[in-house]
């Protein structure tokens, strides 16, 4: 399968057994870091992201996509398939969780190993999800806007980190992350 098809059956695998049975709300390939790193698919309602890795990838750059998840992410769940299983296992972190991708002619995803919640997430990686706009949104609904326009996106991520707790910035983080959802759909 090739990743849009991996997502697509991940996405209505992950619906099909949600507990609380609300809508969906995914984004795919979320820029970290000015996107140096891409999350390829995030359930935002949760702030989990699965990375995939089909037949067609490599592993090369997992370790490096796992350190940047762990400083923004909740959950994490590597979603392979069997070829990448065995090594992949000793690679990801202890807390990530692993789902195996359905054979062909198979729809459901085989749950190898449960995640646990992630309690390090950055506050100054967290904000590099955000654009210049959701940045200056965020500064503007807390007041703290004034005179902070002009200037570049770092520096506004930077300010923003240090201008609201981290409980405060998670919350206005995901709240920018359902606009982009509403915004896409409208």
């Amino acid at each position: 399968m090739y990743e849009k098809q991996i997502k697509e059956a991940l996405t209505s695998h992950l619906d099909r057994y949600r507990r609380n049975k609300t809508t969906s709300a995914y984004l795919e390939e979320v820029q970290i870091n000015g996107g140096l790193v891409r999350a390829d698919l995030v359930d935002v309602r949760s702030m989990h992201c699965y990375e995939i890795k089909s037949d067609l990838d490599t592993l090369k750059r997992l370790h490096s996509q796992g350190s940047r998840y762990g400083k923004v992410f909740d959950n994490v769940t590597l979603v392979t398939s069997e070829r990448h299983l065995a090594r992949a296992m000793t690679m990801v972190p202890t807390w990530w969780g692993i789902m195996l991708i359905p054979a062909p002619g198979n729809c459901v995803f085989s749950r190898i190993k449960y995640g646990r919640a992630n309690h390090n997430v950055d506050r100054y990686t967290l904000v590099t999800l955000l654009d210049k706009q959701e940045v200056l949104d965020v500064m503007d609904r807390h007041g703290k806007a004034r005179g902070w326009k002009s200037k570049s996106l770092y520096i506004l991520q930077q300010r923003l980190a240090d201008m609201i707790p981290i409980s405060c910035l998670k919350t206005e983080v995901q709240a920018c992350l359902f606009r982009r959802i509403n915004h896409f759909y409208c």
